[in-house]
Parts: C-alpha cells; sequence; structure tokens
C-alpha cells in the first residue's frame, strides 16, 4: 500500500512502528510536514492511520512470536536493506520488544529510536524501576514487590489501602498483542482475589494509592542532558486510569523537571522520554509513577504547542542537532474526541462516593467544549492538512454505535417470550442432532471447560463436546475457585489447560454455544460464515437471562452460582425425540 509523496523535497526516510491516531500519527505527521518521507509497519489499511497523506508506504511484517521470530526478523532485515532508513522509531511496546531482542542484527542496518541496552530492564520493568527511583530518593509510594503469589498476603497487609497492582511489564514477550491491566483494591481479600488470577503477570508492583492528578514532563535528551522540556497536566483521564482522553500544557514545575533531569542524568539517557507524575494540585505534594521510554499518548498537545519531539528527534539523532525551543503556549488544551465522549458518559454514570475514581463535575466537563471557540483547543486525530484519519475514524465509529444499538434492538426482541420458546425448540433440536458440540467463552478457563466436562458426563460419550476461548494466551490453567466450584458437580477441572479458538475448531462445530454478548459479538465478526450455528448456552431454556456472566475473578460463591446455571440448562435440553426426559 502506498500514498502519493507529499514533498519533492523530500530529505530523509524514517520507518514508523505502530498504528493507532495519537502516538503514532503524530510521528508521521510530524515528520511528513518537513518532507522526510515516512514508512510504516504495524498498520493495516482499516486502521485510520493508516489513510494519512503524510505515510507513504506500508509494508506487512508476519506475526511476531518468541522463538518463533526468524521470518519476522528476516522481512525486517529485506526491508531495511532496500529502503536504508535514517532511523527506525517504534511507538509502541509491542514493537520495541521484538526490535530489542534482535538489535544486534538490526543496530547494523539502522540506528533506532529505542533504549540502550544497558537501560532497557530498567525502564521497561516497573520493579527495576522502582527500585531505580528509590535509589535517587524521589519521592513515591509505599510500594512492595511481589515476586512469589504464595507471599503476596503477607507483603501487601503492610500497606495502608486502597492500594494500586501493577503487573511488571506493561507488555509481556509471550503476549505482545496484550496490554497488562492495573488493578485496584480496598482491602486484603480484594488485592489476593486480583493476584491469584493473574499468576501469568508476575512479577507484580503493589503500591499505595495517591490522590492526585496526573501530569507528565515530556524531554528530549542527549548523554544524559535534557535538550528540550513539555509539561502537561491530565483533564479528562479514564475512571481508573490510563492515557488522558483531554489534557492541557502548563508550566514546568521546578521540581518535577528537577526529578526528570536526576532520572535521566544518571541513565545517561539518550532520546524522548516521558516521566509521569501524580500532584496533589492542592497541597503540592507529589509523586512518581513511571517512565515511558518512547512516544507517548498525550503527545499531540506537545506538538501542537510547537514542541515537536518527533522531528526535534530526528534533527538530534541524524543530524547532530543540540539546540531546540524550549518556549510554549500555556494553556492549550488537546482532545481526542472519540474517546473525552466515551469518557464523558463514564463520568455522568461515576459513582461520585468514589474517591479513587478520576471523575470531575459534570457542568464542569461540558464547559470545557467552549474551548474550541476560544481557540484554544485542538484534536489529537483531526488537523486541516490530514483530515482522512479522522474522517474514516468517526466513520467507524458511528458504524459500530449504529451496529451495537441494532443488535441491542434484536436482542430486546429475541426475548420476546413466543420469539424466545420457538427460538429455544430450534437450538435443542439442532443440539440433539449434532455429533460435535464446542462451547465458547473468552479464555476457556472458567465457563466453557465446566459446560464441556459436564456435558460429556451427561452424555456420556454419545457426543463430542470440547471447548476453546478466543483470548490468544493458551495453556493456561482454571483458577483455583472455579476447580473448588467445580468439584462439587463432580467435574474435575485440575489438569484443564486452555486452549485458543481456531478456524479449525469452528468448522469442526455441528453446534457452538457461547455465554454473553461479548462472545457472541467476537464470534460472529470473526467467523461470519458460521453465525447460524452460534448460540447462547442460556436459550436452552425459556426463562431467564440469555447471558451467563463471567466469574473469573470473583468468589468461590460466584462460580458456584454460575456453575449451577449451566448444569441446569445443559440438564434441561436432555429429551428424547419422543419429548421425554433422557
Amino acid at each position: 500500500m502506498s500514498n502519493q509523496n507529499v514533498s519533492s523535497d523530500v530529505t530523509g526516510r524514517v520507518l514508523v512502528f505502530g498504528a493507532d491516531t495519537r502516538s503514532f500519527l503524530t510521528v508521521a505527521r510530524s515528520l511528513g510536514r518537513k518532507g522526510i518521507q515516512v514508512h510504516s509497519v504495524g498498520c493495516r489499511e482499516s486502521d485510520p492511520a493508516s489513510h494519512s497523506k503524510y505515510i507513504t508506504q506500508i509494508h506487512i511484517l508476519p506475526e511476531y512470536r518468541i522463538g518463533q521470530d526468524e521470518e519476522w526478523i528476516e522481512k525486517l532485515i529485506r526491508i531495511l536493506t532496500a529502503e536504508r532508513y535514517d532511523l527506525l522509531i517504534p511507538c509502541a511496546d509491542s514493537f520495541i520488544i521484538p526490535l530489542h531482542e534482535n538489535r544486534r542484527r538490526i543496530e547494523p542496518l539502522c540506528r533506532m529510536a529505542i533504549p540502550e541496552e544497558q537501560n532497557y530492564d530498567l525502564l521497561f520493568n516497573k520493579c527495576q524501576t522502582h527500585t531505580f527511583i528509590s535509589r535517587l530518593s524521589i519521592p513515591a509510594p509505599k510500594s512492595v514487590i511481589l515476586d512469589n503469589p504464595d507471599t503476596a498476603r503477607e507483603r501487601i497487609e503492610s500497606l495502608r489501602f486502597p492500594i494500586v497492582i501493577k503487573p511488571g511489564f506493561s507488555v509481556s514477550k509471550q503476549a505482545l498483542w496484550r496490554r497488562n491491566t492495573v488493578g485496584r483494591a480496598f482491602d486484603v481479600a480484594e488485592a489476593v482475589q486480583w493476584i491469584a488470577n493473574r499468576r501469568d503477570m508476575f512479577p507484580l508492583l503493589a503500591q499505595e494509592f495517591f490522590f492526585g492528578t496526573g501530569v507528565g514532563i515530556e524531554i528530549l535528551s542527549k548523554d544524559g542532558e535534557v535538550r528540550t522540556a513539555f509539561q502537561h497536566q491530565r483533564v479528562h483521564e479514564p475512571l481508573h486510569g490510563g492515557g488522558s482522553s483531554y489534557r492541557m500544557s502548563v508550566p514546568i514545575d521546578p521540581d518535577l523537571r528537577r526529578a526528570a533531569e536526576s532520572i535521566i542524568r544518571e541513565l545517561n539517557y539518550t532520546g524522548a522520554a516521558m516521566i509521569e507524575f501524580r500532584k496533589n494540585l492542592t497541597t503540592g505534594e507529589w509523586i512518581f509513577v513511571e517512565i515511558n521510554a518512547r512516544f507517548w499518548g498525550s503527545l499531540p498537545l506537545a506538538v501542537s504547542c510547537g514542541i515537536d519531539f518527533p522531528f526535534f528527534l530526528y534533527e538530534m539523532l541524524v543530524r547532530n542537532r543540540n539546540s531546540f525551543p524550549t518556549e510554549y503556549p500555556i494553556h492549550r488544551y488537546c482532545r481526542n474526541w472519540i474517546l473525552d465522549f466515551r469518557w464523558m458518559v463514564q463520568n455522568l454514570r461515576a459513582d461520585r462516593s468514589d474517591r479513587t475514581l478520576n471523575h470531575s463535575p459534570v457542568i464542569q466537563s461540558f464547559m470545557e467544549w467552549f474551548h474550541l471557540l476560544q481557540f484554544k483547543e485542538s484534536s489529537d486525530t483531526w488537523v486541516w492538512d490530514d483530515l482522512w484519519p479522522a474522517i474514516v475514524e468517526f466513520r467507524q465509529f458511528f458504524q459500530h454505535c449504529a451496529s451495537e444499538l441494532f443488535n441491542r434492538g434484536c436482542f430486546k426482541v429475541s426475548q420476546w417470550k413466543p420469539v424466545r420458546s420457538r427460538k429455544m425448540k430450534t437450538i435443542i433440536k439442532n443440539f440433539q442432532n449434532a455429533r460435535s458440540v464446542l462451547f465458547v467463552c473468552k479464555g476457556n478457563i472458567c465457563r466453557s471447560p465446566f459446560a464441556q466436562y459436564y456435558a460429556d458426563s451427561l452424555w456420556q460419550g454419545e457426543k463430542e463436546f470440547f471447548s476453546a476461548g478466543y483470548y490468544p494466551i493458551s495453556e493456561r490453567s482454571c483458577p483455583i475457585e472455579a476447580i473448588q466450584a467445580a468439584e462439587d458437580f463432580q467435574v474435575d477441572m485440575r489438569s484443564h489447560r486452555s486452549k485458543t479458538l481456531s478456524d479449525s475448531m469452528i468448522q469442526r462445530a455441528d453446534i457452538i454455544f457461547v455465554f454473553d454478548r461479548e462472545n457472541h459479538s467476537v464470534l460472529k465478526r470473526s467467523y461470519p460464515y458460521a453465525a447460524s450455528k452460534i448460540h447462547y448456552l442460556g436459550r436452552l431454556h425459556n426463562v431467564g437471562s440469555f447471558e451467563i456472566q463471567d466469574p473469573f475473578g470473583q468468589s468461590i460463591q460466584i462460580f458456584h452460582d454460575i456453575y449451577a446455571q449451566i448444569t441446569n440448562l445443559l440438564e434441561s435440553s436432555l429429551v428424547c425425540k419422543d419429548g421425554e426426559k433422557k
């Protein structure tokens, strides 16, 4: 795929890894506007960012898997040899990891904008980062490192609740497509439950919660010396934490700058980074949160204020430039319209009594739209010199909303008793005639394996029952709560290991049962040719909800209740052709 060049005065060529409409798209636009030719890896035609006029060519690489990466690296080397780039810029951890793993084969061909090898583990392992920050005496919340699930309770009991629990790595080598989520807990029991269900994410970092607002010091440095800096403050951020949908430029806080400079100096860091803090705007107290050693989601704000980090990075690394602008306008805003619309919906529904949620007064959030009329606000995606990414993004958003409304309407109609009874009889008949039955939930460690084993015990070999999940990691064991609850129904799930759903499984099954709307939506979207044989397990009965909720992360009692629901549904289907119970 290629776009027509936007400038006849091409002065360089860069390969940018990414697909998002925040950091990746901003990097492509920043460099493209300066006449630098931008190629990309990671974009698909369906990604709004791929429609930017500043991306001149998109390269496709095979999926990267640790231990099976030879095809990926060989194709990348062929591209690098043919194109002779000045610089490689990855905009996400899922691209930094494979580049780092193969850096000794890549660096002779092209310079990479990733941290030096000696700093890599420290910057991307939150536990190592915490130890490093403690050594520098930079304010941070009281923390404990959890490296063993069996001793986690004892360690977290020393903390004051509520606490935040962070996976050691935002993205793991084994699952580059999955971003590990941060959890919050209000007591020891809740924390232990959260930790027990995330044994594949160890080590973990548990920290006391700090009540404050997210702020970031964005820097460009060379050999440990800061060349330019910018500070943003979050205005809207997800209720439970994460990247902001709305932010503003603020003067650089001298204390935060000193902390950031001490980190950069100690690391002898070269490149762009965003050092994140939380600050109590009332008391002035602040704490260190993390280091983003790559381009960050709030980058569009800095670029719109004239601190053009992507271009400055290119100039510094490729052309050896050392002096950059440092002045920028304050109280300028930047919004991701779609993310902020979702935030506003969540903010309207937020529990105002929960002080840990990042909610705002509703009237204030609506009044902030006047910043547009005052010409004090820009957009992450919508820019006048490159409209197509925003147009495509909005089109996809409205299509998604329309589809959701349609599906909800269909769902309500299908719950009407005459419709439901007729559908139930059809599904039971198909179930009776099926030779191969597939159960699918998200992870294949809670609901679908229980349904598989219980159905097998009922039908005693008359049918083939199997199960899978669309969560892209196999060989996971069931939670201890699932194992213990299943034992009450004479089902042994101790040896079960999860399987990832595949096209061959879909084709092999005569009928497919799912448990909730997410399962149903994912399967129908991913396997449209099999839509006629995908059904809610809850449809085996004509009363109660169609949906069987995911008990993952819940108590043994919740698991027990869900399993009782599944057993009742499966037993209700045990009728012979003459209508009598089997």
